[in-house]
C-alpha cells in the first residue's frame, strides 16, 4: 500500500519534478488542486520552481487534493493527458519502489 506523504518528501518530490518545473500549474490541477487557489500562486509574483514548490505544498497538506497524497497518485497525474509525463512517472516508480495497482478483472482477462 502506498503511504501517505507529509511536508517531509517536499525536497524529494521536488528534485522529482525540477525538469517540468513549468508544468506546476497543470500537475496540480492533475492533482486536483482547487484552481482559485492554483491561480493564486500563478499571480504571486514567485519563480517557476517557488510556484512548484507552493503548489506541491498545498497537495501535501491535502488542500482541496482529489486523491491523499502519495507516490502514486502523483505518477498518475504525472500520466495524464493535461501533463504528459509518462517517463517522469515512470522514474519515480523505478526509484520508490511503487508501481500502479492492476484490476483483478483485466489480469483475469490477459490468462
Amino acid at each position: 500500500m502506498d503511504t501517505h506523504l507529509s511536508l517531509e518528501a517536499l525536497a524529494e518530490i521536488q528534485r522529482f519534478l525540477k525538469r517540468i518545473e513549468h508544468k506546476w500549474y497543470d500537475i496540480g490541477l492533475q492533482l486536483g488542486l482547487d484552481p482559485a487557489r492554483l491561480e493564486g500562486i500563478r499571480h504571486s509574483g514567485q519563480t517557476q520552481g517557488e510556484r512548484l514548490l507552493s503548489m506541491i505544498q498545498l497537495w501535501l497538506k491535502g488542500l482541496g487534493a482529489d486523491a491523499p497524497p502519495t507516490w502514486e497518485s502523483l505518477c498518475r497525474a504525472l500520466e495524464g493527458v493535461v501533463v504528459e509525463e509518462a517517463g517522469v512517472a515512470a522514474n519515480i516508480r523505478r526509484q520508490k519502489g511503487t508501481f500502479p495497482a492492476v484490476r483483478r478483472d483485466m489480469h483475469a482477462q490477459a490468462c
